[in-house]
């Protein structure tokens, strides 16, 4: 991909009074689309890869590194990637015991591996500008992994559409503008979801940025086997769920780890049967709507408190009615505050 071509998202918004352009698009040449994991992980684009605590999202990044590094083979028999570096920015495993370990079971090239030296804080403009520095300077990264990325960015930005209308294009722009792929780690909601995507924290308007997005599950019928499956299926049309599980490895004196070995055949689950709703409407697990509303609280206000009417538009959203968030918060004993003689109500977590 060319490096010196325009990002197709702009990294800033006309200003007022400024004026926009439009075109023929019979004067723009279709191009294909490029991609690191074929049909799966595109280039240029932001992806999501989610999944509950402890399921082996970060040692299938791991996985993906390695191949990246080494121009591997793909286990699912769509090629091999693309050469390149990979930027990893690990905040909740430690590099000298997790994710080096990790690297190494899964044979990747550590000289190509380069992770992330700065004190990170959840500052949205900061790690904008140190990937932003970072790909300019170096063109030969392919790969950004990102884990978690609420570590990175505050997490008011989540549940306000306007702030993550404004800070998503400009991740979407770097990865458009270097031709790297960016892949997202997230943590799903705890509360009951009627769809896959439903399960994603945060307002709907955060997963809609996303045009690729797998999540992480653990299989129905055995414990040790985790499936890997299409939830944003812009680009592929839906893609079969991959089955992996875990090896044990040691990689050097006294330091035990894990490497994944994919299944040979694809998993017969979707990714609603896995997260969401099965077919015919029948929920995945039973859950009352009291309780569906006290979880979908406990989760929305995990991150910090929030107004009243914040907490309202994110369960009109996720399709939790008023009412029973209101009759969920008397039973959670949430806390409420007014800010100011004429400020809004504010909800947090009970001390």
């Amino acid at each position: 991909m060319d490096t010196d071509t325009q990002p197709t998202l702009p990294l800033d918004l006309p200003s007022e009074g400024q004026q926009i352009l439009f075109r023929p698009l019979s004067e723009i040449e279709p191009e294909p689309m490029e991609w690191l994991w074929a049909e799966r992980i595109p280039l240029g684009l932001l992806t999501f890869v989610v999944g509950e605590a402890c399921l082996g999202k970060s040692q299938l990044l791991a996985f993906v590194a390695s191949v990246v590094t080494r121009g591997g083979e793909w286990p699912d028999g769509t090629g091999n990637a693309p050469q390149g570096k990979v930027l990893m920015l690990a905040a909740e495993d430690d590099y000298a015991t997790a994710v080096v370990p990790r690297l190494m079971a899964a044979a990747a090239d550590l000289d190509l591996v380069m992770g992330h030296q700065f004190q990170f804080q959840q500052d949205e403009e900061a790690l904008l500008r140190a990937l932003g520095d970072t790909l300019a300077a170096d063109t030969s990264i392919r790969l950004i992994l990102v884990d978690p990325i609420r570590s990175f960015v505050p997490s008011k930005i989540f549940n306000d559409p306007t702030l993550v209308r404004a800070f998503f294009p400009k991740l979407q722009a770097l990865a458009a503008r270097y031709g790297v792929a960016l892949v997202l780690v997230d943590h799903l909601s705890k509360f009951a979801s009627k769809s896959a995507l439903d399960g994603i924290r945060g307002t709907v308007d955060y997963g809609a940025q996303f045009r690729a997005g797998f999540g992480v599950a653990r299989h129905p019928d055995d414990p040790d086997l985790r499936c890997l499956t299409d939830m944003k299926p812009n680009y592929t049309g839906g893609l079969p769920t991959l089955g992996f599980f875990f090896n044990s490895v040691l990689v050097g004196e006294g330091i035990k780890t894990s490497a994944i070995e994919f299944e040979p055949d694809p998993i017969p689950y979707t990714k609603d049967e896995l997260f969401g709703r099965r077919p015919g409407g029948l929920p995945s697990r039973t859950i009352s709507r009291e309780d569906e509303a006290k979880a979908f609280l406990l989760d929305v206000l995990a991150s910090g408190p929030l107004t009243a009417n914040e907490i309202y538009a994110l369960g009109d959203e996720r399709g939790v009615k008023k009412r029973t968030i209101e009759r969920a918060k008397g039973k959670l004993k949430i806390e409420c505050a007014k800010t100011g003689q004429n400020g809004a109500w504010v909800w947090s977590l009970p001390t």
